[in-house]
C-alpha cells in the first residue's frame, strides 16, 4: 500500500469516517485497504460499506497485506454492510 496514504491515516481518530473518490483499482486498494488495515492494527472496530465492490474483494486485499481477516471478523473488529443496509436504505440517500 502507498506509504503516504498510510501516513495520513495514522492521524485519524476513532469515530472518523472516510469517503473515497477513486479512479482505478489501484487507488481503491491503496485507500480502502490502508484505511481498514490501519483501523485493525490499532485494534479498532472497522466497518466497510460495500457499494461497488464485494466485501470478498476487500478481504483478499487485506490478506495479501498480512491481515488475518477471519480473526478480525470473528472478533467483531471487521464488519461489512451493504450500501442498501445503510445510507441508501429504501433506495434513497439519507445522510443522517
Amino acid at each position: 500500500m502507498e506509504e503516504n496514504t498510510h501516513r495520513w491515516m495514522d492521524t485519524l481518530e476513532p469515530g472518523s469516517h472516510l469517503a473515497c473518490i477513486y479512479e482505478s483499482e489501484e487507488e481503491w486498494r491503496a485507500l480502502i485497504g490502508a484505511y481498514v488495515k490501519t483501523g485493525l492494527e490499532r485494534n479498532e472496530r472497522t466497518v466497510y460499506i460495500a457499494n461497488d465492490r464485494d466485501p470478498a474483494h476487500l478481504f483478499n486485499v487485506l490478506r495479501r497485506e498480512g491481515v488475518d481477516v477471519e480473526a478480525a471478523r470473528a472478533s467483531g473488529r471487521l464488519r461489512t454492510l451493504a450500501a442498501d443496509e445503510t445510507y441508501t436504505l429504501g433506495n434513497r440517500f439519507d445522510s443522517r
